[in-house]
């Protein structure tokens, strides 16, 4: 099951990738959809008057929860894709990117940029970026 080239992640590692990635496509499909139900039940559930529900004391309090809900489920949309696209980036480039993990190594102690860890190249990197970002609004709205 070697490939030619060795340019994939081996074989061995296939065991462990595929049903990572399968949970991720599962976490990306019930982010997608608490999203879209938020969406669907924000529009009647948000008290923009305290008539509409016998509990909201404060319509703009509620209106603000229910974007943060919102926006906290487009984070984890968007960080579940991006972790997504990595994964799959490096299972169909593994050589690639352990040879930049080497580079990486041997520069290390030359150079003075933040050393991010073995996926510092290529798509990778901005996989990482995106990610950190959705982890920085997730925690910004908690």
């Amino acid at each position: 099951m070697d490939d030619s080239n060795g340019q994939t992640i081996p074989y061995g590692a296939l065991m462990v990738a595929i049903p990572i990635m399968v949970l991720s496509i599962i976490s990306l499909l019930l982010s997608l959809l608490w999203f879209t139900m938020q969406q669907y039940h924000s529009e009647r559930w948000s008290c923009t008057t305290s008539q509409e529900r016998p509990n909201c004391s404060n319509g703009s309090n509620m209106l603000t929860k229910d974007l943060d809900v919102g926006l906290m489920a487009l984070a984890v949309s968007g960080s579940t894709t991006a972790s997504f696209v990595q994964q799959c980036w490096f299972a169909t480039h593994w050589r690639h990117d352990k040879n930049s993990e080497y580079r990486h190594a041997e520069m290390g102690t030359d150079r003075r940029n933040l050393a991010i860890g073995p996926l510092t190249d290529g798509p990778s990197l901005y996989c990482f970026w995106v990610q950190m970002y959705c982890y920085n609004t997730i925690a910004y709205v908690l």
